[in-house]
């Protein structure tokens, strides 16, 4: 511990600051590792969650080969289902990196100040 009260709020401060940002740099990466697998309601049938719902080829070429079945749509609601998920992945990871800095910054703050103290 800090001798003096003030240098010893500052190192508790400090601390705090790295856990949370440890736990919410935890939490970004967790959310950008683990993407969603099923497509919202009406995006595409070519989404790969969506695919898999079938049991064999035959059904998927059914469903493909449907009335009704607009190629084109299909692939553009798939790829703009893939462009969210990408721009969300990033977007975690980017609260990740920057919270992983933080936390890095105040255990050197810690670190220094309990060099001094």
């Amino acid at each position: 511990a800090l001798s003096s009260p003030i240098e010893n709020a500052t190192a508790v401060l400090a601390l705090t600051i790295a856990a949370g940002a440890a736990v919410t740099a935890g939490i970004s990466v967790f959310a950008a590792l683990f993407p969603r697998t099923k497509a919202r309601s009406g995006t595409s049938s070519l989404y790969f969650g969506e695919i898999a719902r079938h049991k064999d080829a035959s059904s998927l070429i059914r469903e493909i080969e449907s009335e009704g079945f607009d190629l084109n749509r299909q692939l553009a609601n798939q790829a703009l289902a893939c462009s969210s998920i990408c721009v969300a992945k990033m977007r975690w990871v980017k609260v990740s990196s920057v919270a992983s800095a933080v936390s890095i910054a105040s255990i050197a703050a810690f670190s220094l100040l309990m060099s001094i103290g």
